[in-house]
């Protein structure tokens, strides 16, 4: 069973010139409708990498269909969907394969109270109507993760899911507050921008 799926609203791009801003990056796509965007450093190369998100499936597959190697300030970018694991390859507690890696988020919340029958794309989809997560995770016992590209988005996020909020034409009380993971390390974050680097090179 393959553990990774692909967001399809997500591309990484990858050979970016090393001084690319995130501003140079949403620039680059802005023939679409972007709600946002990533730009993390290479430990192993000479270049860096990002995610861009887009409002709409269908520019997200117009954008890796046209761009695919399309030339920024002199490297040519290479383009796919931004990959995820896939939650049918989750053990029992829902969360044990992620956690390795669900520190790496900065701006990271814990979801309480997620109806069983949302998946994590729901809650994505869910959230998106508010903001723009970078991530999200549903587990068992209605407990889930949902992780941001910035503080404000995390915040205004909080605010929203303060009140019930609508959920297959019927309303939920969904909790977001911030989460604290002390036994994850930040230093993981390194290591897991190395192996993205490497898979796409």
């Amino acid at each position: 069973m393959n553990e990774m799926d692909e967001d399809k609203y997500s591309l990484y791009v990858g050979n970016l010139p090393k001084d690319t801003s995130l501003k140079e990056l949403k620039r680059f796509f802005s023939a679409y409708s972007i709600v946002g965007a990533e730009v993390r450093d290479s430990r192993t190369t000479s270049s860096c990498f990002g995610y861009i998100e887009f409002k709409h499936r269908k520019d997200a597959k117009s954008a890796l269909e046209n761009y695919q190697g399309k030339d920024f300030e002199g490297l040519r970018v290479r383009l796919d969907y931004k990959k995820i694991l896939n939650p049918r390859s989750f053990r029992n507690d829902g969360f044990r394969e992620r956690q390795k890696n669900i520190g790496d988020y900065k701006y990271l919340c814990k979801v309480i109270g997620i109806p069983k029958d949302m998946s994590w794309k729901d809650l994505k989809m869910l959230l998106r109507n508010y903001c723009t997560s970078e991530f999200c995770d549903v587990g068992k016992d209605g407990i889930g993760y949902a992780a941001f590209f910035t503080e404000a988005d995390m915040n205004f996020a909080i605010r929203k899911f303060s009140k019930s909020v609508t959920f297959h034409n019927k309303k939920i009380n969904i909790k977001l507050e911030i989460s604290k993971i002390p036994s994850i390390k930040r230093s993981r974050s390194r290591s897991r921008s190395r192996s993205i680097e490497r898979k796409k090179s």
